[in-house]
């Protein structure tokens, strides 16, 4: 463990015993711990409970089935929705527990955050000041970075792209080609350069890598690396949709 990890780890060990989530013990038995880097550059503390949990007696209550979480998952998009719907196409953006408030000026950016937190309050609806950021000029969202009627790919997933290899089987292009897929709209033509990656997918068809497939692959990663840019059109004036 680095020093700063070790710093931290005091930090983090001091709180939970202030808080009383734990006490001193003299055991002979411990579990180790790591740390992993949260999107905001944070360290989140993980104790690898591995052994400990080939020797604990099993809790034998239901686990929840997937099909209950996902209507759970629905009903809390559908709170949000329903709470602030009157913000919609106005000021707001949410996606699942991701709230986008959008403005003009700051002036105006400070009166929509007075209204939704007004909204968010009355609701008994809270959010976690660490995972805030305010009067921003742009922000992370959705793996896009948006801002200033532009929007454009996320930096680590272009990075993701360029340093991707070409694949040898048909699950490695699948999942390339799941990612790829998801930014086509910043590439002009995309189905025409996939062409020849997409019919590899076809069902019966034997794996084999031509050149022709090799060029698609290269371009379509130069095509993305050039961290193309859209953005909205000004509709007082005229332009061409491609």
């Amino acid at each position: 463990m680095s020093p700063s990890e070790l710093e931290e780890l005091r930090k983090q060990l001091k709180d939970l015993l202030d808080a009383g989530f734990i006490r001193p013990s003299k055991s002979p038995y411990g579990a180790p711990v790591l740390f992993q880097k949260k999107h905001d550059g944070s360290l989140r503390m993980c104790i690898d409970y591995r052994s400990l949990n080939k020797i604990t007696v099993k809790n034998r209550y239901p686990i929840p089935l997937i099909a209950d979480l996902f209507d759970q998952l629905a009903t809390f998009c559908t709170l949000m929705n329903k709470v602030l719907q009157p913000f919609f196409d106005r000021f707001v953006v949410v996606n699942l527990d991701d709230i986008v408030v959008y403005s003009k000026s700051l002036e105006e950016h400070m009166g929509h955050l007075r209204e939704v937190f007004q909204t968010l309050r009355e609701n008994e609806l809270f959010i976690k000041e660490e995972k805030c950021s305010f009067a921003q000029q742009e922000v992370s969202f959705l793996g896009h970075i948006v801002g200033g009627g532009k929007i454009r790919m996320d930096k680590s997933k272009v990075r993701a792209i360029s340093e991707w290899e070409p694949p040898t089987k048909v699950t490695e292009l699948r999942s390339f080609l799941g990612l790829a897929n998801y930014y086509r709209r910043f590439v002009e033509g995309y189905s025409k350069i996939t062409t020849p990656l997409t019919n590899m997918l076809k069902k019966g068809k034997v794996w084999d890598w031509k050149p022709e497939c090799e060029k698609a692959f290269n371009q379509l990663k130069q095509e993305m690396m050039r961290e193309p840019v859209l953005a909205l059109p000004d509709f007082a004036k005229p332009y061409e949709k491609a």
